[in-house]
């Protein structure tokens, strides 16, 4: 792995820990620099998501509009605490925790998935389709939100990692179909009523409800997202076993 491939890994996956990745932190300054930076940024960020939010965060601020200027002072905590979270999480992630109902989750969602595919949506194919990474890589990212893939699933996933999403870590999966490739992103504890179609810039895109949370998906067509959505729907999910 070059320097190049090392800081566009980094963009993907910060913590990625694959043998090459490993070697190239290492073996190179450059790229132990660049992992140093790396991790400094994601700890701000973290610090960043940690700010208290009152529940009547939204009315303080629409009062604050119609202050007198002299009253203000009471509460200037309010642009740097909102400032902080907007760094944190992102001007989508931001609006879906301020919309509570059904349809403001939704619309929160498609405004969330149309960020995070124009940021590493391609890439993150790029990298599937040239390093697709083993069993045991893929089973490791699905355990750290509890999921298990069934073996006709598993053998489709070319490609795992963890992702941010509106209700905190999820995971960003790139499935193989007969039809090309689809964008799997599991999205937990966010809740929509029925499978909804969608554009995702140029691609296709489609929202489903699981038992736990929601599926996107994203491919270049309509016909790889039905060949996909059943597979996904019954090879994913839950790990019930109880360790001992």
């Amino acid at each position: 792995m070059n320097y190049l491939e090392f800081k566009r890994q980094l963009m993907v996956d910060p913590y990625d820990r694959s043998s090459e990745f490993r070697a190239a932190l290492l073996n190179d300054p450059d790229c132990e620099s660049a992992a140093a930076e790396s991790d400094s940024f994601e700890t701000l960020l973290q610090s960043a998501v940690k700010v208290p939010v009152p529940e009547n965060l939204v009315d303080l601020a629409i009062r604050q509009r119609y202050q007198d200027s002299s009253k203000r002072s009471t509460i200037a905590w309010l642009p740097a605490m909102a400032a902080g979270l907007m760094m944190g999480v992102g001007l989508t992630t931001a609006v879906f925790l301020f919309n509570g109902d059904n349809s403001g989750n939704l619309q929160s969602l498609e405004q969330h998935l149309a960020s995070h595919w124009s940021k590493d949506g391609e890439i993150t194919l790029q990298m599937a389709a040239n390093n697709p990474m083993d069993t045991d890589g893929v089973q490791r990212v699905l355990a750290t939100l509890n999921l298990v893939a069934d073996e006709v699933l598993m053998d489709d996933i070319l490609y795992a990692r963890n992702c941010g999403t509106p209700h905190g870590n999820g995971v960003h999966m790139v499935v193989s179909t007969n039809d090309g490739m689809v964008t799997a992103i599991y999205i937990p504890e966010a809740e929509i009523d029925d499978s909804k179609l969608l554009k995702v810039l140029a691609n296709d895109g489609l929202l489903v409800p699981m038992d736990k949370g929601t599926i996107a998906l994203v491919a270049a067509n309509r016909q790889s997202l039905d060949s996909s959505m059943g597979i996904i729907k019954a090879g994913l999910h839950e790990n019930q076993r109880i360790e001992t």
